[in-house]
């Protein structure tokens, strides 16, 4: 039986991400260290599990850290229906990701426009090349005070990890 390590509390010890917690390391750095079989590739295979990524990534679409944490944060509710907890947050995503982009209105795409609604949550993409960036995502209200709740229970809670 293949034990894998619990990443939650182990820190990278070397590079450019050294002082960072394995569970903050971008997927691209986690599976460059699988790709070249680093001394710490259990450690980067173990999280990439965690975070339920697949080593072959999906065509034309890429999830940033950042679009993980808010919709772990933010849209747990939302991302229920789609069988989140068979898939993994990143899977997710992933798929949700590539079917926004495809019922997205054609004149926003030719506009390069990164702002998508679909299933109740606000997209936002950045377009490299052939490739869209899912950059960050929240819940969709329709009224401005429900969004202002969000950003103002977003706000509180980031002054409290800064210490403020």
């Amino acid at each position: 039986m293949n034990i894998q390590p619990q990443t939650q509390n182990l820190i990278c010890s070397f590079g450019m991400h050294k002082g960072q917690p394995y569970t903050r390391l971008p997927i691209s750095y986690l599976k460059w260290m699988v790709e070249i079989n680093h001394t710490h590739k259990t450690i980067a295979e173990a999280e990439l599990n965690r975070r339920c990524v697949p080593l072959q990534k999906k065509e034309g679409i890429k999830i940033t850290i950042h679009a993980i944490n808010r919709a772990s944060q933010f849209c747990l509710k939302q991302l229920k229906q789609f069988e989140l907890n068979k898939k993994g947050i990143h899977n997710c995503l992933t798929d949700l990701s590539l079917e926004a982009l495809k019922k997205s209105n054609d004149k926003d795409k030719a506009e390069g426009k990164g702002k998508y609604f679909y299933a109740g949550l606000q997209w936002i993409f950045a377009f490299e090349g052939n490739e869209a960036v899912l950059k960050t995502i929240f819940p969709h209200k329709k009224n401005k005070k429900s969004n202002q709740t969000i950003r103002h229970k977003f706000n509180k809670q980031f002054n409290k990890k800064k210490g403020g």
